[in-house]
């Protein structure tokens, strides 16, 4: 199947996602336009932490079970039997999944736009992932930098005290040596 002039301008915009919490929600915006359904919804993680992104009357009982169990996919799949999930990932790397409830909306149009678009998504949603790791490095690089100039300084530091206690020493030789003078006279 053949990617539409409009399902590019909704797509593309995904690849400037910096972070996996801003692409999640923009993926869903952009499938929810092309299908003209409100059934989507995304699960992903972010900061450790297991994030929904929907929009359905499910999503506080959906959020409820991926926040509170480890095993929240199979508990998922039992409790909404009519969700429909893809794994959004990179190789075996699951980075998220992107589902629709097949009772709502246009499961037909939503399955075949969601499959036709799914190697484009999972290679925004890797890249996203990257970007993200890449911030995080650079702020961890700028970190260590920082650390390193100001250890730098510290033989600047260091030759100050040792002077300055090089020239006391010299202080108190010449008192000694003043006061061993006056003993003897």
């Amino acid at each position: 199947m053949k990617i539409t002039h409009k399902e590019c301008q909704e797509i593309l915009p995904l690849f400037s996602s910096h972070s996996p919490y801003s692409f999640y929600p923009k993926l869903c915006r952009a499938l929810s336009s092309l299908v003209s359904d409100a059934s989507l919804f995304a699960i992903y993680q972010h900061k450790g932490k297991n994030r929904v992104t929907s929009s359905t009357k499910y999503s506080q009982r959906m959020r409820e079970i991926v926040k509170e169990n480890k095993n929240w996919l199979s508990e998922l799949k039992s409790k909404f039997p009519d969700v429909k999930l893809y794994k959004v990932g990179y190789k075996e790397q699951t980075l998220g999944y992107l589902g629709y409830w097949q009772s709502l909306g246009n499961p037909k149009k939503t399955e075949a736009t969601v499959e036709k678009l799914l190697p484009i998504i999972n290679l925004a949603a890797y890249n996203a992932k990257l970007f993200s790791q890449l911030k995080t490095r650079q702020k961890k690089e700028h970190k260590i930098q920082s650390i390193t100039s100001l250890i730098s300084s510290f033989p600047a530091l260091v030759k100050k005290p040792s002077a300055v206690a090089h020239e006391f020493n010299n202080i108190l030789l010449s008192i000694i040596g003043q006061l061993s003078l006056i003993e003897i006279l």
